[in-house]
């Protein structure tokens, strides 16, 4: 498990507390874990999945960041979004589906 440092508000100590994630990239698959902190952005998230998921699976599960989908308690986490406005809790799951590869037009 790494550790990323998050973006922060300026002079809010809360945003640098620790923040320990799981994650599966689809339902059944193997459980990630990872720590960052409260502060981060749901694409600093993205970004640190993608390079637990490559680490861990030696490049065996495709990550492709442009399609990722993450999904907490039924809603879904989005580009520009912070962790802690979105009242991500520590030790909570985050489901990760990719959205289907678009055709070549």
């Amino acid at each position: 498990m790494k550790e990323l440092k998050g973006a922060k508000r300026e002079n809010d100590p809360e945003d640098l507390t620790p923040l320990n994630l799981n994650f599966r990239v689809a339902p059944g698959e193997k459980l990630y874990s990872v720590t960052l902190q409260k502060g981060s952005s749901v694409d600093e998230l993205i970004d640190f999945m993608a390079t637990e998921v490559a680490e861990k699976s030696e490049g065996e599960v495709a990550f492709p960041k442009d399609r990722v989908r993450l999904i907490w308690w039924g809603r879904e986490l989005t580009s520009g979004q912070n962790l802690r406005d979105c009242g991500v809790l520590e030790g909570q799951m985050i489901q990760v589906y990719l959205r289907k590869q678009q055709p070549a037009a």
